[in-house]
């Protein structure tokens, strides 16, 4: 599979009252929508031809569609078929929708599942569009590290309880896929017989999967997992967490959970100006300004007294 092969998404559910630990802002679809216009754009800066798309259970608001209709980026709008019934998730409930993402894809194309706090920092190294694995990233937890309601140890008595025989042990971020065409259709089999076992044992009082990460987890037991901790990383910014990988400068995507109120807010302006160093800058350049932009090169001490400042301005 050549690499015009690729296709980027994003999944996006529209849920009234979903929480989102990671915002801090009121307005939390337009806080989404903005970080998701930047995450793509940084996309469409590196790859001006390729297929881009947002996966969405109703239209992406006029305001910001304007902005994704100008990066040439479809709204593809499909059924939110995995919902969670009331009572089993207290948050991220919209993240089952990559369920329904999944079961959509092409066979015949290799696809990239992004999270919408994302930034592309380079080109994905060549081998991807070749690949007929699944990619991913492993989080390195604990075994017993609280992972949104179930640890890996917890995972692996639950992979076990329902027919596999060797879990794989590992507890796999949901914000970077690789899916090529030919693994779809398992993929997406797996994921559902997943799906109701979790169904059933919440429906029992029993320990169930509460992201779409514990279900891909247990999916993983029957597929070749490619490792992506050289292509991406979840970087941590806020005020009281920083952690920031020594190799991000050298990494193609960095993940920035707590940047979506204020990095990518502030980047938003410029992908609307396509004279600004979004658009214009050398690669150098280009990944510099973007680590000073979602606070990553700054000392720890400069990078507390900004996020104090803006927390002040924010409040007058």
């Amino acid at each position: 599979m050549s690499e015009d092969n690729l296709v980027f998404s994003v999944a996006f559910a529209f849920i009234d009252d979903d929480v989102s630990p990671n915002i801090g802002t009121k307005d939390r679809i337009a806080t989404y929508m903005r970080s998701l216009c930047v995450s793509l754009a940084s996309v469409r800066k590196f790859y001006p031809e390729h297929p881009i798309r947002v996966f969405s259970n109703s239209p992406v608001p006029q305001e910001f569609m304007s902005v994704l209709d100008g990066l040439n980026i479809e709204n593809r709008i499909i059924e939110f078929n995995h919902r969670a019934p009331a009572g089993m998730l207290d948050r991220f409930q919209s993240c089952l929708f990559t369920l329904d993402v999944i079961g959509n894809l092409e066979t015949d194309k290799c696809h990239i599942l992004l999270d919408p706090d994302m930034v592309m920092v380079r080109e994905l190294p060549v081998q991807i569009a070749e690949s007929t694995k699944v990619s991913a990233l492993p989080i390195g937890y604990d075994l017993d590290a609280h992972c949104n309601g179930l640890s890996i140890r917890q995972q692996i008595a639950w992979q076990s309880a329902h027919g596999v025989s060797k879990p794989q042990g590992k507890h796999y971020g949901g914000e970077f896929y690789v899916v090529p065409g030919n693994v779809v259709a398992e993929l997406t089999s797996r994921l559902e017989q997943a799906w109701e076992y979790s169904l059933a044992d919440f429906a029992a009082g029993e320990q169930y999967c509460h992201t779409e990460e514990h279900l891909m987890n247990h999916a993983f037991n029957y597929a070749e997992i490619s490792d992506a901790s050289q292509i991406v990383a979840r970087i941590w910014t806020t005020f009281n967490f920083r952690r920031i990988p020594a190799n991000y400068q050298e990494l193609n995507l960095w993940h920035l959970p707590a940047e979506k109120s204020d990095g990518f807010a502030r980047l938003f302006k410029l992908i609307n100006d396509p004279r600004s160093w979004f658009w214009q800058s050398s690669p150098d350049e280009y990944r510099n300004r973007m680590a000073k932009s979602m606070n990553l090169s700054q000392s720890d001490l400069v990078f507390r007294l900004i996020k104090i400042v803006r927390k002040v301005r924010e409040r007058l």
